[in-house]
């Protein structure tokens, strides 16, 4: 029988809430017993494999083998095309969690993650390896070492992508219901805290793993998107699809448009100029 690991008070709780363990799981007053959690057992199972892949495989990786610029390179290049966005500290720290690190381990890829590894010298002229993940590296190099839920999960997320999502129904504490409005694909997510922040109408920007005939979403945009913004995805979905003659599909926005998705949700959630074309919109309106 499996048991989910120990973790400490101050660690992000498993269960995918975005709370630390304290303030989660861990609290002092026990949760009350709840007969649909039995249920839910490979839901618990994903949204714990997620946890520990990231805190106890990837990131001691990335700390053992890469060099301290690391992060802060990804991070450049996560931002490079937003660079003059003023963020705070609790955005940064929001974004860095939610949003970032997901692509980090999940979708970045430098020229060559061996130019990075401190325990590697390029001989000259040796041609770079192939681009991928930090996760598909991993996977490659410590497969061994995983459960086969593990390297499937991995193997899955391969196949991910961020979109931009309108929420079509709210079940308190058990699902989601959503639609993606570039692929015009609908979903139903098991999820728990997001359906108490969340309403029916809202945009949200994130990626969806499917595993086991269990769906859940990863890689939150920490802002939900203002509403307005549903006609210009509607006609960029439409410009784009003229361009490839053919629909959009799952590849294209996990291929050459990521960047420009992620582009347009940065500079939707943290523009000044776009919180203040927000500001004037609500005053119009009251007014």
């Amino acid at each position: 029988m499996n048991h989910s690991p120990k973790q400490s008070r101050n660690e992000f709780c498993l269960c995918g809430s975005g709370l630390k363990y304290k303030k989660c799981c861990g609290g002092e007053t026990p949760a009350p017993f709840d007969v649909a959690a039995i249920g839910d057992l490979d839901w618990q199972r994903i949204r714990r494999t997620e946890g520990v892949l990231i805190d106890k495989h990837l990131l001691p990786y990335v700390l053992k083998n890469f060099i301290p610029e690391m992060m802060e390179l990804a991070w450049d290049d996560f931002m490079k095309m937003s660079p003059d966005l003023d963020l705070d500290e609790e955005d940064v720290g929001h974004l860095h969690y939610q949003l970032f690190l997901p692509w980090f381990l999940f979708d970045w890829t430098p020229v060559s993650l061996n130019q990075l590894c401190v325990h590697t010298r390029k001989t000259e002229g040796e041609e770079p390896e192939p681009m991928v993940s930090i996760a598909q590296t991993y996977l490659k190099q410590h497969g061994h070492m995983l459960s086969s839920y593990e390297r499937e999960f991995l193997e899955t997320m391969d196949k991910t992508y961020h979109s931009f999502y309108q929420i079509l129904e709210v079940v308190p504490d058990q699902r989601l219901h959503v639609r993606d409005i570039l692929l015009q694909t609908e979903h139903v997510l098991k999820e728990k805290s997001g359906t108490h922040c969340l309403k029916v109408g809202n945009l949200i920007f994130f990626r969806i793993l499917s595993l086991k005939e269990q769906s859940i979403g990863i890689g939150w945009g920490p802002c939900i998107v203002l509403f307005h913004h549903l006609l210009p995805l509607l006609k960029l979905r439409e410009e784009w699809e003229d361009q490839l003659q053919h629909p959009l599909t799952a590849e294209n926005l996990r291929g050459e448009y990521a960047e420009f998705l992620r582009f347009l949700y940065l500079e939707w959630s943290y523009s000044e100029q776009e919180l203040e074309l927000e500001l004037e919109r609500v005053f119009n309106a009251v007014n």
